[in-house]
């Protein structure tokens, strides 16, 4: 019977330090099918998760992940903007609704993981992992590659697909790795023709802004073979906004909340 995947936003994030380790284990614990994740490249060539290009709203420390080495990262705290709001204004920029702050009693020091670390959690228990490329081919030169290269090692083809909005991005590397899936993400435009662009860039996946899904846009997508993973800014942290898209038919939901999407999607 088909059901919907649950896809936890940077881990737990409605509720944990966003794309930390534990983060990650609580979507788990909470009944994720899948964990979505933004990755960029340090100074030296580490494949480090965080959705910002700079560390400055997540952490106590300031700077762009390209300008600094994994050993410099990880004496900052990726969970000081949670444990200390008025630190960042937008610390919640993705969460539609307040964290619960009792929780940040027992959160401590969490450090920007690796990609790898990620991977070596997920290997055993069959979870799906969506990593976001950041940036562009020409800003982080051979991530991609370096990703791609890290599923493969791990053996994890099936359960890991590359995303970015760099769409050129997606068909060089789909060039390259046939065996590794590829998702092309989109806003709220909708794609003239979806299906046939998204073969012509080898993406196995379409990730759209949950405002453009249409039941005309799943259709067609399916009737070639591709997936739909839906994500939003809100919408995928209320039950309407759940609700409407596993109507629709989409093949997974991004949201900061998994055990809301859980028990519906179990309802």
């Amino acid at each position: 019977m088909f059901r919907t995947k649950n896809i936890a936003a940077m881990g737990y994030s409605g509720i944990y330090p966003e794309n930390t380790m534990l983060a990650y284990r609580k979507a788990l614990e909470a009944g994720a099918d899948g964990i979505e994740v933004d990755a960029h490249l340090t100074k030296d060539n580490v494949i480090v998760l965080c959705h910002d290009e700079y560390i400055d709203r997540t952490t106590d420390g300031t700077g762009k992940i390209r300008e600094l080495t994994y050993e410099e990262l990880c004496q900052y705290n990726a969970s000081h903007s949670y444990m200390n709001p008025e630190a960042s204004a937008v610390v919640q920029l993705f969460v539609s609704q307040p964290r619960q702050t009792e929780k940040a009693e027992e959160i401590g020091f969490q450090s920007i993981p690796k990609l790898v670390e990620l991977l070596e959690l997920v290997k055993e228990t069959g979870c799906t992992i969506i990593v976001e490329m950041k940036g562009t081919a020409a800003l982080y030169p051979g991530m991609g590659e370096a990703i791609a290269e890290l599923i493969i090692e791990h053996g994890l083809e099936r359960q890991c697909s590359i995303s970015s909005f760099s769409h050129h991005y997606i068909y060089e590397l789909s060039q390259q790795y046939p065996d590794v899936s590829f998702a092309a993400v989109t806003t709220v435009d909708q794609l003239y023709k979806p299906a046939k662009y998204l073969n012509q860039l080898h993406a196995k996946q379409i990730h759209p802004y949950s405002s453009a899904v249409t039941k005309e846009l799943v259709q067609a997508c399916h009737s070639d073979g591709i997936e739909i993973i839906a994500w939003s800014v809100g919408e995928t942290d209320e039950e309407t906004g759940i609700q409407k898209l596993i109507e629709l038919g989409v093949d997974g939901i991004m949201t900061h909340y998994p055990p809301r999407m859980y028990e519906i999607g179990q309802a």
